[in-house]
């Protein structure tokens, strides 16, 4: 099978929880964070893909909850998978 190449989009969510759950300043803090750390963690994790993340830029500290990246393979679905269990992996284990 040959190789596409495949603008990928992965979320982290529902937010909405982590933001209705807060009580205080803190809980957002610390809501944010986590977010921030799983999308980190979906990043390296693509990049052990050889994928290119497009968004959002890898420098700044805070993450938002998506990327986009693109990706050349012929096993996309492999790859989406496998992403999906490490960034889960990954929340259990903090």
């Amino acid at each position: 099978m040959n190789a596409g190449t495949y603008l990928f989009l992965f979320t982290i969510g529902p937010v909405q929880t982590f933001i209705a759950q807060a009580r205080k300043t803190g809980d957002l803090y610390a809501g944010s964070s986590l977010l921030s750390l799983l999308c980190r963690c979906a990043i390296d994790y693509l990049h052990a893909c050889k994928a290119e993340i497009i968004f959002p830029a890898q420098k700044i500290e805070s993450l938002p909850n998506r990327l986009f990246a693109k990706i050349e393979t012929s096993h996309i679905k492999d790859i989406c998978i496998s992403l999906e269990k490490h960034v889960k992996n990954e929340f259990e284990k903090i």
